[in-house]
């Protein structure tokens, strides 16, 4: 329903403290987190769901409190969360195909 760290942004540190990739050209990783409703949800929940998520990353001290884990809030929909997860799984499957990564 939407993420809170979104892709591109520098996560909050000392103007001191460079991050990896403002040292090693082509490096790109971060994590992110969602909400996800079960699939078959009716999309009128989800959007209200959708709606209170985004309303709740807008207050001031959610994003205050996400700022002290170097979090960036960043809401969205769920359109927009569904082909970032897509973009993940593009990225990611060949890694781990070619690192030959087996999961339990």
């Amino acid at each position: 329903m939407g993420d809170y760290h979104h892709h591109g942004a520098r996560a909050v540190l000392p103007p001191d403290v460079q991050t990896v990739a403002e040292t090693v050209p082509g490096y790109e990783t971060y994590t992110w987190n969602a909400l996800f409703a079960p699939a078959g949800t009716p999309a009128d929940v989800v959007a209200r769901l959708n709606l209170a998520a985004n309303k709740a990353l807008a207050d001031p001290g959610v994003s205050k409190r996400m700022a002290e884990f170097s979090a960036v809030v960043v809401g969205s929909t769920p359109e927009q969360l569904g082909a970032h997860v897509k973009a993940q799984i593009a990225k990611w499957t060949p890694v781990v195909r070619d690192a030959k990564i087996e999961l339990e």
